[in-house]
């Protein structure tokens, strides 16, 4: 099970994911489910849900046969969706004929494909690949129900690590949600330039710590003071200064954060 995000920013791409891999019923593992590729005109940062040795392969595929010459923007949409068939039909054809219980899922990607000099976010689901508008952000995997309706919430675009906030706390409320994701959260970005950045997992773990904190006293405090529509002018400003002050307290908090690649 996985839940893999991907958020538009002003500087690039930032894609996100869990690290929990079910083995069996009774076991749990962790593992990478993001991948950086380095083409010969081009780089991509790509993240899969599905089967596994079928994401390999994908990656395989897609290292060996794709940018290896300049393309444009409307080429390499074209050429992705004939990757996409080919790996589909390589990786699924042999089941042709199963019983539907007998075939295995296919394999979804988010991927961050920088070009150039721009970096664009694609889905590859559905036996098709699209680019996602630059105004909205995007989600594959086992999470799509809880992620796609958090990702309408986010309607901003700022710097990777500014969108990083968003991204960690939704992929937070998204483990807590989902069965069969989990684990720590993976994130890296692919800026415009076509550097990439790696937000160690501690650095996300930090963050998710800061944002339960965040989340309680949102629910605690903040919320009260509109609620509380009794209480004296003179306790509401307190309140209020005290509050301000915890605001500047968690900017500070997460802007030791999240610089670090």
């Amino acid at each position: 099970m996985t839940a893999i995000v991907g958020l538009h920013c002003s500087d690039g791409v930032l894609l996100l994911a869990d690290t929990e891999e079910t083995i069996s019923q009774e076991s749990k593992a962790e593992c990478d489910k993001l991948a950086i590729l380095q083409f010969l005109h081009g780089r991509m940062l790509m993240g899969g849900a599905g089967t596994a040795h079928f994401i390999e392969y994908a990656e395989q595929m897609i290292e060996r046969e794709f940018l290896t010459i300049p393309r444009t923007w409307p080429e390499i949409l074209a050429d992705t969706n004939v990757l996409y068939k080919k790996i589909n039909k390589d990786t699924l054809g042999f089941y042709k004929g199963f019983a539907r219980e007998f075939i295995p899922d296919g394999i979804e990607l988010l991927t961050a494909i920088n070009s150039n000099g721009q970096t664009v976010l694609f889905r590859w689901q559905d036996s098709s690949v699209v680019a996602v508008d630059p105004r909205k952000h995007d989600s594959v995997g086992c999470g799509i129900y809880q992620t796609h309706a958090l990702l309408r919430d986010i309607n901003l675009r700022l710097g990777a690590d500014g969108m990083l906030f968003y991204g960690v706390r939704l992929m937070r409320q998204a483990k807590r949600g989902v069965v069969g994701v989990g684990g720590k959260t993976e994130a890296m970005v692919l800026h415009h330039d076509g550097t990439v950045g790696i937000f160690s997992t501690g650095i996300t773990a930090q963050i998710e710590e800061l944002i339960s904190d965040v989340d309680a006293f949102t629910h605690g405090s903040f919320l009260s003071l509109i609620a509380d529509v009794y209480s004296k002018d003179e306790e509401f400003e307190h309140l209020l200064s005290q509050v301000a002050d915890k605001i500047r307290e968690y900017r500070k908090n997460y802007r030791r954060n999240r610089f670090r690649y």
